[in-house]
């Protein structure tokens, strides 16, 4: 929970060893922990929270890794258009990303003459008894409305059962989503229907660049499995923090922000 999340986040503050500090996983208790690393002088770096409000307050000592939320909406736009997709409904879960990505991508759909023919949202369950959702009855009643691809603004596991009702309602239209859903959970959930999904994300698992490339073959070696999402986020922000202090040469958190903000950094 954010309460115990910003315990934490006190308890790692109180460290006076502590100068810098990478995650957390959650962009809620990213924005609610970046406030306490803020107040104590210590460099916060987020690899996936994707929450506008980060660094909207334009703390001195807080970074993230990914695009917020409007960047991925204009991509996923941008990738229906690409397809020839010109009528996409959307369907968002009622917490502040979901909400955020539903609310950027409509306002950068419109402006782009794509048709919304319908923008529904709902009350996720607890997340024990995400199974236990029905969202048939919000399926049925969209589900006469003709549309070439639907957003699906939403978090796993939540999605995965979400995805499970569209197939079976037959709802087989290709469905766009953001970061939240890429993970290898979407399948474990979904199976088969995680098929259609397409997803906005700032890591690219078939990149060629050298350097990922590299990373990808060191992954699988050590772990016998590709690099996820996370895992690649975990170790780009790693490197830039260890950059950082090389480039400093010095692990001061002040001159650490400076240099970051000063200079560029060419990652995986």
């Amino acid at each position: 929970t954010d309460s115990i999340v910003g315990v934490v986040a006190r308890q790692i503050a109180k460290d006076k060893d502590v100068v810098a500090v990478i995650g957390h996983e959650a962009s809620l208790t990213a924005v609610a922990s970046a406030v306490t690393y803020e107040e104590n002088g210590i460099l916060y770096i987020s690899p996936k929270a994707s929450l506008s409000r980060l660094t909207r307050h334009r703390f001195r000592s807080t970074f993230r890794l990914v695009p917020d939320d409007e960047a991925f909406a204009i991509a996923l736009v941008q990738f229906a258009i690409s397809q020839g997709w010109k009528r996409v409904g959307v369907l968002y879960a009622r917490f502040e990303q979901g909400e955020a990505l539903a609310r950027a991508f409509a306002l950068h759909a419109r402006d782009a003459e794509l048709e919304l023919p319908y923008f529904r949202s709902y009350l996720p369950l607890a997340e024990e008894k995400y199974a236990e959702h029905d969202f048939r009855e919000l399926l049925g009643s969209i589900s006469r409305q003709p549309t070439d691809a639907i957003l699906l603004a939403d978090r796993l596991p939540w999605a995965g059962k979400m995805l499970l009702d569209m197939q079976a309602m037959r709802i087989n239209q290709p469905i766009l989503a953001g970061d939240k859903l890429d993970s290898s959970s979407a399948w474990k959930i979904a199976g088969k229907a995680a098929e259609n999904l397409y997803i906005a994300s700032a890591v690219n698992p078939a990149s060629t660049e050298p350097a990922f490339v590299d990373f990808r073959h060191k992954f699988v070696k050590r772990w016998n499995k590709a690099p996820g999402y996370g895992s690649a986020q975990g170790f780009e922000a790693f490197n830039l923090l260890i950059d950082a202090i090389e480039r400093s040469q010095s692990s001061a958190p002040l001159i650490l922000t400076t240099t970051l903000r000063t200079r560029s950094w060419k990652g995986l």
